[in-house]
């Protein structure tokens, strides 16, 4: 008889059980199903004779993922509560979930993610009676809870955030522009004209330059596009596939102009003499700061432990704590202030947290203590504030002390972090220079690299270098988008009467025409891929379709007159395709659609490196646009009145 099928008949009722893996104490032992237990029991019957230990291994349980808000809030659970916590606020959890209407899977879990990290802060909430989050969620509660729990800080803003949003979602905190309603993005009604015309985009935005007098540089692209997909005007973006014949003859024949140069850095201003004045105050500022500084240096001020939000029991447990290892108890003892300072200063979520933190600080204490480093290691003195604040203090625990390879990442993420909150709250203020997107190649460096990949000495680098040319320059694609590409994904096609290669993309699905003057780089790859023995099915770079460059290797395999490797940037390569789109008669909305963008952002960062568009096309839109209003307002089909919005 098979010993599983044994054991759901016999065990239950008369065997010990000793479970090796798997935590029957958690959330994680209550909810799944695949644990795996060491059995000992005594059979009955003419086959079994005598005590018997086996192993026993549950199925796994598969399900499918969810794909709904209503799926994903009903079968929701989470390890931030203990079991019992969550029984008594789950409910209401799911209850305040579903009120909120979330509009996606991401969104509905998202939102009862954060709302659990909200409830396991204990300052919030009982813990005995069900949660009233209109009554806990306020402005004040979401930073306390956000502050009072142990986590990275890019996970506390993201929580933070979320957590607002629900609270504004559900009109317990007021909106971000101050009204009570939505605030609705209206979109620039002569580009809502516009986008979807087959105008240059370089000629929409100089005509829309002149009409209104805003510059190119902040123009409401973004917030038009936006209203147009909130109103259903626009339904093929972000992706879509080209079907009209106009556009595909216009983005297969485009040709990449003469980019304006772009400076990366604002050019350096005429320097101006300094008068005495200037000089003498500019000297005392320097001085003072210099003081200031070595003052802070030589005294450095230990911030003090705020412990308002934490829970009163882990307070009084990392009081009372002591360590369990014998050779760490005498150096905690010598010094049990300080380790009681560095304990409360990791902020432990719970008691078990407590005693995982303390035991990892006691090592820490224990060797710092004896540590030869340590300058009152020989007359055995306490350790010092003074002597924890020194910045090399963790890595050298990391370094010194014997830890196995598998530990030391912990242990010193809890003395950082215990040593973190040593140091005073600084607010530096950094200056971040605006950089425009990537530049993208000049027509003089696409022609260059046309050149190199035609004359690659092996089959595998023209092929390589090829698809990466031709599909980056030619049909816009990115280095994620050139992952799984494989030959069944180009085809030869005739639009009206002259043959165009087609790529599909095989990340979103989305076809484009690639430019003429690219097909027969792209044929010679293709050759190549089959010189090599590939069939239709194999990838075109790389063997692997997991990795998350694949045109990475290029930069040093592909070889040149003067053995100097070269700078292949796939981004640049989508830019120069991008470019030449938006000086072509393509409207806005199919060049988003077959660049596969989501928002207008890419267009505007390209913006500054395009020539200035054709005075004709620009008097073409201007005629054709004459007897559209200018200004922001509620587009016809919206309905409600039309008029600009001040």
């Amino acid at each position: 008889m098979p010993l599983a099928a044994w054991w759901a008949t016999n065990i239950p009722a008369a065997a010990r059980v000793d479970f090796v893996r798997g935590r029957l104490t958690t959330i994680r032992g209550q909810w799944m199903p695949w644990l795996c237990a060491v059995v000992t029991y005594s059979p009955e019957g003419p086959q079994m004779d005598g005590p018997v230990t086996g192993m026993v291994t549950a199925a796994r349980h598969r399900r499918r993922p969810s794909s709904t808000p209503a799926a994903v809030i009903a079968q929701y659970f989470t390890q931030s509560l203990p079991p019992e916590v969550f029984a008594i606020a789950e409910p209401s959890l799911k209850a305040f979930v579903s009120g909120l209407e979330p509009a996606t899977d991401t969104q509905a879990r998202s939102y009862l993610s954060a709302l659990s990290v909200f409830l396991a802060s204990p300052a919030i909430w009982d813990r005995v009676s069900s949660p009233d989050f209109r009554t806990l969620l306020t402005g004040a509660a979401i930073v306390a809870a956000t502050d009072t729990l142990a986590m990275l800080p890019q996970s506390r803003r993201a929580t933070r955030e979320t957590l607002r949003s629900v609270a504004r979602r559900a009109d317990l905190l007021p909106r971000r522009d101050g009204t009570a309603g939505p605030k609705v993005p209206y979109a620039d009604r002569f580009l809502a004209a516009g986008v979807m015309a087959p105008y240059p985009t370089t000629a929409l935005l100089q005509a829309h330059t002149l009409r209104t007098g805003c510059s190119t540089l902040k123009l409401p692209l973004g917030r038009t596009i936006a209203d147009l997909k909130r109103t259903r005007t626009i339904d093929t973006l972000p992706l879509g596939t080209v079907t009209s014949c106009d556009v595909i003859f216009q983005l297969a024949n485009s040709t990449l102009p003469k980019m304006t140069p772009v400076p990366t850095d604002p050019p350096a201003s005429k320097p101006t003499r300094m008068t005495r004045k200037e000089r003498l105050a500019r000297n005392r500022r320097a001085d003072a700061l210099s003081i200031a500084l070595r003052a802070q240096a030589l005294n450095p001020a230990i911030a003090p432990i705020d412990t308002s939000g934490m829970d009163p029991a882990v307070v009084a447990k990392c009081h009372e704590y002591l360590p369990t290892v014998p050779e760490c108890l005498d150096p905690w003892m010598l010094n049990r202030d300080v380790a009681i300072r560095l304990l409360l200063g990791v902020k432990a979520p719970n008691l078990k947290g407590v005693g995982s933190y303390g035991g990892q600080l006691a090592r820490f204490i224990a060797w710092f203590h004896t540590w030869e480093g340590r300058p009152g290691t020989e007359t055995n003195t306490p350790i010092t504030y003074d002597e924890l604040i020194q910045p090399w203090v963790p890595d050298s625990f990391g370094r010194y002390a014997n830890i196995t390879p598998e530990s030391v990442a912990t242990y010193r993420s809890a003395v950082r972090r215990a040593l973190d909150s040593l140091q005073p709250p600084t607010v530096t203020a950094t200056k971040v220079a605006y950089r425009a997107g990537s530049a993208p190649y000049p027509p003089e460096k696409i022609e260059r690299l046309i050149f190199l990949a035609e004359n690659q000495g092996t089959p595998a680098r023209r092929t390589a270098l090829g698809v990466a040319v031709a599909m980056g320059a030619g049909a816009g694609l990115g280095a994620t988008d050139l992952k799984n590409l494989t030959p069944s994904h180009i085809t030869t096609r005739d639009v009206d009467g002259t043959p165009t290669t087609f790529v599909t993309v095989p990340r979103d699905g989305r076809t484009v025409p690639v430019r003429h003057r690219f097909v027969p780089l792209l044929n010679l790859a293709l050759a190549g891929h089959a010189q090599r023995g590939k069939g239709n099915d194999d990838l075109l770079l790389g063997k692997s379709p997991k990795r998350n460059n694949a045109v990475g290797h290029l930069t040093k395999n592909v070889s040149t007159a003067t053995g100097d490797p070269i700078e292949i940037d796939q981004t640049r390569l989508r830019n120069s395709w991008i470019v030449a789109g938006m000086c072509a008669a393509v409207s806005v909305a199919d060049l988003m659609a077959a660049a596969g963008i989501t928002t207008p952002r890419t267009l505007e960062l390209l913006l500054p490196y395009c020539p200035p568009p054709n005075v004709d096309s620009v008097a073409e839109v201007l005629a054709d646009l004459a007897d559209v209003p200018t200004g922001t307002g509620r587009l016809s089909n919206r309905g409600g009145k039309r008029g600009v919005r001040r």
